[in-house]
């Protein structure tokens, strides 16, 4: 576990550094006139501010490539289409009661089989799209309507403090 939280460390503080690197070298006077001159930032030369751009890139690639590696698992689940996932697993992911939003579904009219059902199983189910699913499902405080899937229209459920 420690390799992840350095390899996340130096990927962030190279970033920053490269970040500088790049304005420093954005402004800096043309190669002739720098050399010419003898341009100077904090006492480095622009060859330095290019040399220290280069090898903080180079740490950034090499602190990526191990943070990906440690990453890997949490990265494809990140990946993972939404409507691909189960009911079950979708609520536990954004942290929704599994029960109120099966109660949404079926309130709003929804055909639902199960819990193991995907959220794309669901809409096709239903002739409806599964982000649909998902904003009757969505907690939300202003939450006027949703969508009903056998009328094919939206019907209100709880109107807004504002409204009554």
């Amino acid at each position: 576990m420690k390799i992840r939280k350095i390899a996340s460390l130096t990927a962030a503080l190279s970033f920053i550094v490269m970040l500088l690197t790049n304005i420093i070298l954005y402004i800096v006077p043309q190669g002739r006139i720098a050399y010419w001159a003898d341009w100077r930032l904090w006492n480095l030369t622009k060859e330095q501010w290019g040399n220290i751009h280069i090898n903080t890139g180079i740490l950034l690639l090499t602190a990526l490539g191990f943070h990906i590696y440690y990453n890997w698992k949490p990265i494809l689940s990140y990946l993972k289409d939404a409507e691909l996932s189960s009911l079950k697993t979708f609520t536990k992911k954004m942290g929704l009661d599994l029960k109120e939003s099966m109660s949404l579904l079926k309130e709003a009219e929804f055909t639902i089989e199960g819990e193991m059902q995907t959220l794309s199983a669901i809409g096709k189910l239903n002739n409806v799209s599964p982000q649909q699913i998902y904003l009757t499902i969505k907690p939300s405080e202003n939450k006027s309507a949703v969508y009903s899937g056998k009328e094919k229209n939206f019907r209100i459920l709880h109107l807004p403090e504002q409204a009554v």
